[in-house]
Parts: structure tokens; sequence; C-alpha cells
């Protein structure tokens, strides 16, 4: 159970998450040919999320800040139904098929940021200090 934990409440460093990224992106890809994948679908976000959550430990920014994009997708989601009511004016159907390149933009802005930001050095002590300390 510790193992568990310690793995939840851990680390990511660069090479572990694109590796990571790259086994999502198949799975995601993978479930295109399952039927009734919705809620593998809701465990591969869950995924991502965790994943998130770890890499922003390593980077020494919030962990919560792996929730930043829900907002801000659900603004462009909530925009583009406004938007959808009044198809009738001009340039409103242009500005309506661009909302979906620009929630896929914002998301995988986010995630490469993440993915390349500089790792923060550990604030455990090493073993070395621990047997200073100790012996």
């Amino acid at each position: 159970m510790d193992a568990i934990r310690n793995y939840l409440l851990g680390r990511c460093r660069r090479l572990e998450y694109w590796i990571t990224v790259g086994a999502l992106i198949g799975c995601h890809l993978g479930l295109r040919f399952v039927t009734d994948n919705a809620v593998l679908v809701w465990l591969l976000i869950g995924a991502w999320f965790l994943l998130a959550s770890r890499r922003f430990r390593d980077i020494g920014w919030p962990v919560w800040f792996c929730l930043a994009p829900i907002p801000v997708l659900l603004a462009l989601i909530a925009a583009a139904f406004v938007i959808g009511v009044d198809l009738d004016r001009p340039g409103q159907t242009a500005i309506l098929n661009t909302l979906p390149v620009a929630m896929i933009i914002l998301w995988l802005g986010f995630w490469l940021t993440i993915g390349v930001w500089r790792s923060k050095p550990s604030t455990l002590p090493t073993p070395r200090d621990q047997a200073e300390v100790f012996g």
C-alpha cells in the first residue's frame, strides 16, 4: 500500500513523463476501436491528471494547477453554445469552426509546457546525508 501511496504522491521526471504521454496517446488511439469505451475514456482522463499532478510536483508548482485547463475548456465550450445560437451573422460559422482548434492548441500547449519545464532538485536528504546524520 505504501508503494501506491508513494507513487501517487511522488514526482515524475521528464523522461518518465514523455514515455507515459506516448503510452496514454496510444491508449486513446486504441480506444477508437473499442465499443462502449466511455468508462475507459474517463479512466484515461484521470490518468492524464495523475500524470500532470506528479509532473507539477517535480517542477515545483502547486499540484492543483493540473486542473487549470478545465475552466478554460469549459469557457470555450460555453462560447461555442453562445456563438451557435446566432449563426445567421457573417463570420459566426468561421468562429465556431475555430473553437475546437483553439481547444486542442490550449490542451497541447498545457501538456508541452509541463513536459519541457526543468525539474527542481529534490528537498529530501540524500542517502549520504542521512548516513552522516546517523553515523
